[in-house]
């Protein structure tokens, strides 16, 4: 292996973006200590999962196997203990004082640590090395032998030592053979570690004591450092893990070894191996990026406040797919196969489904012009101005619309001396989202018309349908701007690459003014709905305050209502009652009659005193008829004699004064209860 000589891009940081999420596929950017004098860019493949690590690799009826318990003082992080494959006198800086660990010394961030690793491996051995997983063990584990059935991949996990006399060799002819990295991208997914630091090395150990179980951690613990680097095959058996192969770094091997234990999906990662066309020599992978979107495409672009202003009437009558009718840029008497008939459209011709298509244009753009070109948004229109312009106010970009047309003279000059050049590719991926048509047919430059009406309007489509082909390649340049999509710029493909780089570069600046300004808009239009939605909370406050005290007042008046009204029947009741009981009220004796006697009742209160006459033949019941007649209703008091003390309303009312010898004269005493 060779050093590669020192190279560093110069970097646009003031007209630069800087996302809180950056996309998946990123640019290498080389060491200080060691670069290359050719980049290029690094796919990675990232995927975001939301499930808790726990309980998550079996399902219900396929419980995992993995043992929990591992004791770690056997392997602390402690220079008096470490495990066989390291040194106890010897620390990482002493091994490796010249060269950049593949993971930092005492990582925590697998994502930065695990795109560490491929920056530093691609500065080592000048090959982006195998396509990593881009997250945890435990992601790593849940998107690949935990997956659906038809996207299981088993799980490659790769272990690195710079220790290990085998750790160079091993990555220059194996890990970055161009092979072992297709073979792997097509059929595994991969995730790395360094476990030349103690630090990372006990991280490991915890990370696999936690993921795969006790038994496969204190199997890499026990290692000789010159065992490494490992390669680990991992799959799932049965709801369980289980440790298939482990090739050592001694080890050579071959596309049939790791074949025994691959398994086919159906469906393959995003990013992908290009297969060089005959004319190409050398391949490389290409990295793409695919959003996937569930938003409808109609109405989604502006605010409820800031409708979209897009025409959608527009006549394609006027370049309709018929070659009597063709607009300026296609010859009515050339064909695409007479102009390119020895070589392939970039997008082929009559097609329908743009996330094929685009990722037909990275292949063989490539196999043109030796370059990845840009990272282009695999995906449909309508779905990039959803993840461009119209993304949330820290993600926004704006949008880069390239267009190509193999007809026109300058197609090739631009493609490889501006779309292939580093420092555009770099520009673009760090500041725009781009998307790319080919319309050197007819079909797919009806199709783009088509799209065009339907997510830009109908200026922009008859615009590009009056274009002369000699002006293609164009390069578009979309903002957003209060709530309409706004062409800024058109960068035809005469233009030279400093001319190309410094029209970006000016776009990006207006893009980034007119951010600033729908940031204004929207802090005010924030501000704006919170005070409305403030004294709309307010008026509902009082309006609920007001409605509580409305009703008290008509529940206490309705309690009022139901009182006096029950105390005006009880009213009525006690009259009717007395004038019942008076009613049979028998006769007072006179003075002269005999067999008579006299009650005197003193009432309660100084209420004063009751005196009536009686037959002493009459019954107990008369006398509390006379109480009744005279208001006292019956319950409502006791009635008492003074010798012997009684309560004459627990006697029986059926006896006579005579035989309760109430006679010829009695005190009693009413007493309310």
């Amino acid at each position: 292996m060779t050093d590669t000589k020192d190279g560093q891009q110069e970097e646009l940081h003031h007209t630069s973006i800087k996302p809180k999420s950056q996309l998946v596929v990123r640019k290498i950017e080389s060491s200080s200590s060691s670069s290359s004098s050719s980049k290029q860019l690094t796919p990675t493949v990232r995927r975001e999962t939301k499930q808790p690590v726990a309980n998550r690799y079996g399902s219900e009826d396929e419980p995992m196997d993995i043992d929990p318990e591992i004791d770690l003082e056997h392997y602390d992080d402690d220079t008096n203990t470490v495990p066989p494959f390291l040194s106890s006198t010897t620390t990482p800086t002493s091994i490796s004082s010249n060269r950049e660990l593949l993971i930092p010394d005492r990582c925590t961030d697998d994502v930065k640590g695990l795109e560490h690793f491929t920056r530093v491996f691609h500065a080592r051995y000048g090959s982006t090395g195998p396509i990593l997983y881009i997250g945890s063990l435990d992601q790593a584990i849940q998107d690949s032998v935990c997956a659906s059935r038809e996207e299981r991949r088993p799980l490659a996990i790769y272990l690195h030592n710079d220790r290990s006399v085998c750790a160079n060799v091993f990555c220059a002819q194996v890990l970055a053979g161009e092979t072992t990295i297709e073979y792997l991208a097509n059929n595994y997914v991969v995730w790395a570690w360094d476990v030349t630091s103690d630090a990372n090395r006990t991280r490991l150990l915890e990370v696999f004591k936690r993921c795969l179980g006790q038994s496969y951690a204190q199997r890499i613990y026990g290692m000789e450092k010159d065992s490494f680097p490992l390669l680990l095959i991992v799959i799932r058996s049965r709801g369980s893990l289980e440790l298939i192969n482990l090739i050592e770094g001694k080890s050579t091997p071959s596309e049939e070894e790791l074949h025994h234990t691959s398994i086919k999906p159906k469906s393959q990662l995003v990013v992908r191996k290009i297969e060089s066309s005959s004319s190409s020599s050398s391949k490389q992978l290409t990295p793409t990026v695919r959003r996937e979107t569930k938003q409808p495409v109609a109405s989604r672009y502006g605010s409820e406040d800031e409708p979209m202003d897009i025409d959608p009437e527009i006549d394609l009558e006027h370049y309709d797919d018929d070659t009597n009718s063709v607009p300026p840029f296609l010859s009515s008497t050339t064909t695409p196969t007479s102009i390119s008939s020895n070589r392939e459209l970039l997008i082929p011709d009559r097609c329908t489904d743009d996330v094929k298509g685009l990722e037909h244009f990275t292949r063989v753009f490539h196999a043109r012009y030796g370059s990845t070109g840009p990272i282009l948004y695999i995906g449909s229109l309508d779905q990039a101005i959803q993840d461009s312009v119209c993304a949330s106010r820290e993600e926004r970009r704006p949008l880069a619309i390239y267009l190509h047309n193999d007809r026109s003279v300058c197609a090739n000059v631009f493609c490889a001396q501006v779309l292939a050049g580093e420092t555009t590719i770099e520009y673009l991926a760090n500041n725009y989202v781009v998307w790319a048509w080919d319309v050197t047919s007819d079909a797919n430059r009806t199709r783009l018309l088509e799209v065009f009406k339907r997510c830009l309007g109908q200026s922009y489509a008859q615009r590009i349908y009056g274009m002369e082909k000699d002006s293609f390649p164009l390069l578009l340049i979309v903002i957003r701007s209060r709530g309409s999509l706004e062409l800024i710029n058109l960068i035809e493909g005469k233009s030279t690459p400093s001319e190309v780089l410094l029209q970006l570069i000016q776009s990006h600046d207006t893009f980034e003014q007119q951010r600033q300004r729908d940031a204004d808009d929207e802090i005010m239009r924030e501000k704006r709905e919170n005070l409305k939605k403030e004294q709309e909370d307010e008026y509902h406050q009082s309006l609920r305050a007001d409605l509580a005290k409305e009703q008290a007042r008509l529940d206490d008046e309705r309690r009022q209502k139901e009182e006096q009204n029950a105390s005006e029947k009880l009213k009525q009741e006690r009259l009717r009652e007395q004038q019942v009981c008076k009613a049979r009220l028998p006769e007072e004796p006179s003075e002269t009659e005999k067999n008579t006697t006299r009650l005197k009742i003193r009432l309660p209160d100084d209420e004063g005193i009751l005196m009536r006459r009686f037959r002493i033949n009459d019954t107990l019941q008369i006398l509390f008829d006379y109480l009744t007649s005279q208001g006292r209703m019956s319950g409502e008091y006791k009635l008492l004699s003074t010798y012997p003390k009684r309560d004459l309303t627990t006697l029986n009312r059926s006896d006579t004064f005579e035989q309760l010898k109430l006679y010829p004269q009695e005190q009693l005493i009413l007493e309310n209860l």
